[in-house]
């Protein structure tokens, strides 16, 4: 099965918008880390995050793109 149609399979059901919405709530949690200082003074910390949202992002790209 093809991604685009299991992601159109999965795209009306509640449980899957459930999905979406915790990785969209993720990212934001995210994001406001790099308000805090503590997480933007260690590089690691800085580093982590920067990759979280990255998959964050690419996750819910390929979401959307399959989906519209």
């Amino acid at each position: 099965m093809e991604l685009s149609v299991a992601l159109a399979r999965l795209g009306s059901d509640e449980y899957f918008a459930a999905v979406v919405e915790f990785v969209k709530s993720e990212r934001e949690r995210c994001l406001v880390d790099f308000q805090n200082l503590d997480m933007v003074e260690k590089p690691q910390a800085l580093a982590y995050l920067a990759g979280e949202i990255a998959a964050f992002d690419r996750l819910l790209k390929i979401v959307d793109d399959q989906t519209s």
